[in-house]
């Protein structure tokens, strides 16, 4: 694959599926990552001891200071292939639960709905340290057709916080379509960080996602909202 800023990849059998990389890094160029080879986590190493298999290939932000921040986020987002049967996120925030904790959904994620084609953005809260369930959990946008072979443009500013006073606005395609101060984000000593490409329940059939263009940052992105990098993808698989 071509260079675009990204270092430290994780291999498994000669091809490249996650990376670290900073909060403020961002992908200038139009190449496409294509979330499209997982690699199976199961057993050990699996989020529950004995839990069933899943399949992730997805990059990571290592930025994990943001609570009371300002995060945005700006991306193009291609899906290719039918909703799995089971869950699978495309993108979201990922939580860095305590040692104590149990394991829950992320605080901020973005998924197709089980079967259908159906997309969602879910947005979560828990105010008690070591929390054991979510105390909120919201739908914050869905749309019931999320059209394949397109190229869609979104644009995040978050703000997390617990308490009432977190902050949710989402562009999709040049459109508003979240604006919302609510409560999301666990209560944990490190915060959340942005991962995108595919993590789902090992299941059958191909889902592929496609990015290009994501940009991460703390200061605003509101101009991509009306005026999305120009997209010109290459896949290098």
């Amino acid at each position: 694959m071509a260079s675009t800023g990204y270092e430290n990849f994780v291999y498994r059998g000669e091809r490249k599926f996650y990376t670290e990389l900073t909060g403020r890094a961002e992908i200038r160029n139009a190449e496409a990552f294509l979330a499209r080879d997982a690699f199976v986590i199961g057993g050990v190493g699996a989020p529950e001891s004995g839990a069933a298999p899943i399949e992730r290939a997805e990059f990571s932000a290592v930025d994990r200071e943001i609570h009371g921040r300002d995060v945005w986020a700006a991306f193009a987002v291609r899906v290719i292939g039918p909703n799995p049967s089971d869950w699978c996120l495309i993108n979201q925030f990922h939580d860095v639960p305590d040692k104590q904790d149990a394991v829950v959904p992320p605080p901020f994620g973005a998924e197709l709905v089980p079967g259908g084609r159906g997309f969602r953005i879910m947005a979560r809260a828990a105010g008690s340290r070591h929390h054991t369930a979510v105390d909120v959990e919201r739908t914050v946008y869905e749309i019931d057709e999320f059209e394949r072979d397109r190229w869609h443009h979104f644009v995040y500013h978050l703000v997390f916080e617990r308490a009432k006073s977190g902050v949710i606005q989402i562009w999709h395609n040049g459109v508003s379509v979240a604006d919302l101060v609510v409560p999301f984000g666990y209560n944990n000593e490190v915060g959340p960080y942005f991962k995108y490409g595919a993590y789902r329940a090992a299941t059958s059939g191909a889902t592929h996602t496609e990015y290009v263009n994501v940009e991460l940052r703390n200061a605003s992105l509101l101009p991509r909202v009306a005026n999305p990098r120009s997209i010109t993808p290459k896949v290098a698989w």
